[in-house]
């Protein structure tokens, strides 16, 4: 997931500048690529933070 966020936000950042230096009204596509990212790095931290309870009890029980 972090891969394909980087890959993500680096294509959206790519194709902003690249929409921008052409023509102003191209830029909603490269934003609404740059939202998903946004979206996708949020879901991302929000697993990781609901999982830290389950990884200490799995340790827990893996040391008793």
């Amino acid at each position: 997931m972090v891969v394909i966020s980087i890959a993500l936000s680096l294509e959206g950042l790519e194709s902003v500048f690249e929409a921008g230096n052409e023509n102003v009204t191209d830029v909603l596509f490269p934003i609404a690529i740059v939202i998903c990212a946004v979206f996708v790095l949020l879901g991302l931290g929000i697993y990781r933070r609901l999982s830290v309870g389950t990884e200490i009890r799995l340790n827990n029980e893996k040391d008793e």
